[in-house]
């Protein structure tokens, strides 16, 4: 196992988490910020629309843009784990990646939970149906990507690799 294949693993489960939440913030704000162009009559009838119609995509475009990103990481995961020589020695470290990937994944997934109990952020989140979805399920994804993962690392022929 390569040095940094540690924090990159732990890097990506909390940007995840991080972009998610970040996702619903910026569709609050704006939301907020449609609401008061719509009130203030000096805006242009047309300037109005255009931005309400925004506003209305935003949520679907960026669902599809995390689910895109976070299918981007699995792939990238799964072709490194192929790609990097291993050394059975390394499996118990490992094993350990994967308790703490596990615990910290299923941190995230409750304090996604949490998070969107929020009344605000909570029906923010109902436009983001893929990402509440995935975010409210991360242990599952991560133990079933960790699991591929490892049949990738440690079951490839002759142990090829580039590393």
């Amino acid at each position: 196992m390569k040095r940094g294949v540690i924090s990159d693993a732990i890097l990506f489960t909390i940007m995840l988490f991080v972009v998610s939440i970040g996702l619903l913030v910026v569709y609050v704000a704006y939301d907020e910020i449609d609401g008061a162009l719509q009130d203030n009559s000096q805006i242009p009838q047309e300037e109005k629309d255009r931005f309400a119609e925004d506003a209305a995509k935003f949520p679907s475009t960026w669902d599809f843009v995390f689910l895109t990103a976070f299918i981007g990481v699995v792939v990238g995961v799964l072709v490194i784990s192929y790609l990097l020589a291993t050394q059975p020695v390394f499996f118990f470290v490992f094993m350990f990646v994967v308790v703490v990937l596990g615990a910290l994944s299923g941190y995230i997934a409750n304090a996604f939970d949490e998070i969107i109990l929020d009344p605000v952020l909570g029906a923010s989140a109902l436009n983001f149906p893929i990402m509440s979805f995935i975010m409210s399920n991360y242990l599952i994804f991560i133990v079933v990507m960790v699991m591929l993962m490892l049949i990738v690392f440690y079951a490839k022929p002759n142990q090829g690799g580039f590393a």
